[in-house]
Parts: C-alpha cells; sequence; structure tokens
C-alpha cells in the first residue's frame, strides 16, 4: 500500500546510528523538506521522533477510535444547538423588524415572519380585543422583501395592492410569508399564512424614479379648514367604532378638515429607524380621513378599513413629526358607502415623503365576533341579489333595412397562390377605404 511504512524496532534489531544531536538535526531539514517517509522509517527503527513539533504551538487533541468496526460508539461532535450570536442570544439575526428570514428555494423567492402578539404594531393595533396585522405593514414588508431580493436599486413605487383579508394574532403565533414573483415590468408579491391563504397582494416596480412633487404649502391648507377635531375626540370616535389604538399607533395631534379635504399632524414619540415606511406613521395617516366621513350616511358609525390602493409612492423615509393631507380620489362616489382618498404625508416644511394614490375602504360590519378559524376571519361579506323596478316599457325604432352588395374577384384559373394573395390584399385595401368614407354599416360577403 503507497505511503505506509510496516515494522518493528524490537524485531529488527537495529542499530541505532543517529544520537539525538544528529537526530535533531536531520529531523529539522525533513521537515522543511516534507520527507514524511524518512520520518516514518526513522520511528519504525526505533528512533523517538519528537512528533509535536510537526503541529507547531497548537497541537491536535487526541480521538480514542473503536478498536472493531461495529462498535456502537459515536464520535461526532455534541450537538449543543446553534452557536451564539453576537448578542448572545443563540438566535439567527432578523432582516428586517417585519421581514425576519429569508427562506427562498431554488423554486420560489419568499420571506417569512414569525409574529407573537407581542409586537407593538399588534398590541396597539386592535379590532375588538383582536391583534390585527396592520394593512399598512403590507407595504413595508413588500418593500423589504424587495430590497433584499432585487439589485434595481431601492424600491419607490408599489402599484395593485389589494387587501383580501386580515391576518389575526391569537395566543399562538403567527407564520407569515411574503412571497415574490419577476414580471416582465415588476415584481408581484403575495402576503400569506398557514396553507397559503392569501391575505394581500401588489405589484413592486424596482429601480423607476420619479419626479419630487412640488412643496406642498401647509398654511394654506390649514386656512381653508375651518372645522377641528381634537387628538381625544378622533380615537374616542375610533373606540366606539370597535377599533383600538395604543400609544405607538396615536399618531394625530392635531386635525383640521372641510367637506374637501383633511390636515392632521403627526407625531410619534418613538420610531423604528429600521422602518421606511413605518407602519405607525401610514396608519396614522390614513386615520385622518375621518374627517371626511363623520358627517356621511353609512359612513361615520363604522370604521372604514383599506382593501385597494392603484399607487404608493416613496420619495424619502418617512420620520416620527408629519403632516398627512386627506383629499377625496377620483374613485370616490359621494353616495357610496366605500370611499376612495388621495394622502400625501409630508415633512414640517410640506415636502412630500410619501403619497397614496386611490386608496379605497369599505366599511367593516362587527356585528359578530371574531375568531381564528378559515372561516370566520374579520372580513366584511358582501352579497348581491336581484331587484326587480317598474320602468316604462321602451319601444326601439325600426332598425333601418339591410342592403347587401357583392363585389366579386376574378382571377385566372392557373394564376399562382402568392399571386392570388397579392391581388386579393390589393382589392382588400380598395374596398377598405370605400367603406370608411361611407357613414352607414356595410357589411362584406366574399
Amino acid at each position: 500500500m503507497a505511503k505506509v511504512w510496516q515494522g518493528n524496532a524490537a524485531a529488527s534489531g537495529a542499530v541505532k546510528l543517529l544520537d539525538e544531536a544528529d537526530l535533531d538535526r536531520a529531523l529539522e531539514r525533513w521537515l522543511a523538506s516534507g520527507r514524511w517517509d524518512k520520518l516514518a522509517l526513522s520511528w519504525l527503527q526505533g528512533y523517538a521522533v519528537p512528533w509535536r513539533r510537526l503541529y507547531g504551538e497548537q497541537p491536535p487533541g487526541r480521538m480514542h477510535l473503536p478498536t472493531y468496526p461495529f462498535a456502537k460508539e459515536r464520535y461526532w461532535v455534541p450537538e449543543g444547538g446553534r452557536p451564539k450570536t453576537e448578542d448572545g442570544t443563540g438566535q439567527v439575526p432578523r432582516l428586517h423588524p417585519l421581514v425576519h428570514e429569508n427562506t427562498s428555494t431554488l423554486a420560489e423567492q419568499r420571506f417569512s415572519s414569525t409574529f407573537t402578539g407581542e409586537e407593538y404594531f399588534l398590541s396597539d393595533h386592535q379590532v375588538r380585543g383582536e391583534k390585527i396585522l396592520p394593512g399598512m405593514a403590507y407595504l413595508e414588508m413588500a418593500r423589504a422583501a424587495a430590497a433584499c431580493a432585487s439589485d434595481h436599486g431601492p424600491v419607490q413605487t408599489i402599484q395593485a395592492v389589494l387587501w383580501a383579508q386580515p391576518i389575526v394574532v391569537g395566543d399562538e403565533a403567527c407564520r407569515v410569508t411574503l412571497k415574490l414573483y419577476p414580471e416582465p415590468y415588476g415584481i408581484a408579491y403575495e402576503v400569506t399564512s398557514g396553507a397559503d391563504k392569501v391575505h394581500g397582494q401588489g405589484k413592486i416596480i424596482p429601480g423607476e424614479h420619479k419626479a419630487i412633487p412640488d412643496t406642498v404649502d401647509i398654511s394654506a391648507i390649514e386656512q381653508r379648514c375651518s372645522q377641528a377635531l381634537t387628538a381625544a375626540a378622533v380615537y374616542q370616535t375610533y373606540r366606539k367604532m370597535g377599533l383600538e389604538y395604543g400609544a405607538r399607533f396615536r399618531g394625530i395631534r392635531t386635525l383640521v378638515y372641510n367637506d374637501r379635504e383633511v390636515l392632521a399632524k403627526i407625531a410619534l414619540a418613538d420610531s423604528d429607524e429600521a422602518l421606511v415606511l413605518d407602519p405607525a406613521i401610514l396608519d396614522s395617516a390614513i386615520q385622518a380621513a375621518i374627517g371626511l366621513v363623520l358627517d356621511k350616511p353609512g359612513r361615520g358609525d363604522k370604521p372604514h378599513v383599506p382593501f385597494a390602493l392603484k399607487e404608493a409612492t416613496l420619495y424619502a423615509p418617512l420620520t416620527p413629526r408629519v403632516y398627512s393631507h386627506v383629499t377625496a380620489g377620483k374613485a370616490a362616489n359621494p353616495g357610496s358607502a366605500i370611499a376612495s382618498y388621495d394622502i400625501s404625508i409630508m415633512d414640517e416644511a410640506g415636502r412630500v415623503m410619501v403619497h397614496l394614490r386611490e386608496l379605497t375602504a369599505r366599511p367593516m360590519a362587527l356585528t359578530r365576533p371574531l375568531t381564528h378559524t378559515p372561516d370566520q376571519r374579520l372580513t366584511d361579506t358582501l352579497y348581491a341579489a336581484p331587484q326587480w323596478r317598474d320602468a316604462p316599457l321602451v319601444i326601439a325604432e325600426p332598425a333601418a333595412a339591410v342592403t347587401f352588395q357583392r363585389i366579386p374577384l376574378v382571377v385566372a384559373a392557373n394564376a399562382e397562390p402568392d399571386t392570388i394573395i397579392a391581388a386579393f390584399k390589393e382589392q382588400f385595401h380598395h374596398l377598405k377605404q370605400r367603406l370608411q368614407s361611407r357613414p352607414t354599416t356595410t357589411q362584406v360577403l366574399l
């Protein structure tokens, strides 16, 4: 066998020709030149080879091997759990407060988070005692996940956002997954839990750079708004509707409004710098829309929850002190219980930081308790039923007489197919021009 030497110093009767000093000098030469065969043969001849010199200052530890191949003994490193991290917890560091870890596979790009209900954005955001993950948190989750997965630069635009059903966190922790799907003009995302239950979806447009809107004159808006609500009145109204906001989600300090717009001053004592679209600030900005629904029949007595957003544009990270300017959106219908808003979130100088275009909200029925069963989530069920109304009989005018005109196309019997096709295209082009010049409808039969 190559690189294997055998021998027995006692049986061989070899005469030791080197003394200890000569052996040391020879060992140094063989070690420097890598002559392991010389070292092995010297040891077989009975020389005391100081093997520890081969290992430097840190000699390896010895391991006892089984004396026969069927020994039922394991020599693996004992399982002591995950190695401790810098913070000493042994837990894998989170990527983001709302996006904890990358759980992607070769088949799917996804990020997962586990929420216990102790997080402030759950404990301070409750509906009739149930901890609900804010819908605005989905936007920050999508932005953060796309920033980790894409190399197209910061995310500025999120479009076609839909909230299907809320995420309720009860006594047990809830595992939430955000999945990303590449598309020709962006990245689609889905927020799911459990067995792929879809809670929200939308489309991220990475790398898009939009021009910053003009600075808003905050004082001019204040002058136009003649009515006001105190912060205490705002949150007392929401409490009557069944919405309980904790300190971190009570951002409104002052609110003025008229029948067309609302301006709210928002200030939070604490904000996580890792959150670009802080859900507490976004939620507080949307809370200001209460100024447009208080006096509206069918709107002011029920909480409105967002279920669609046409576009969210990020111009700058949100800060703890901002203004929220809410106006009726283009899709707003004064006679409908469904509301639509355009919301600009500005810094104290009037520079737009985030703009929400056509945020659509609908009233949420709270007549039944919230449960955690799949078929009894916190969702507002819509029903449709036919309703017949008496109407006068309308007799349509008789249709004009239809006339037909045949236009023959004559070709030679022995003509080539390409010739026939070219002739047909030419005649069809002339016929099309004639038809477009006539005011009446013409039908062609070939």
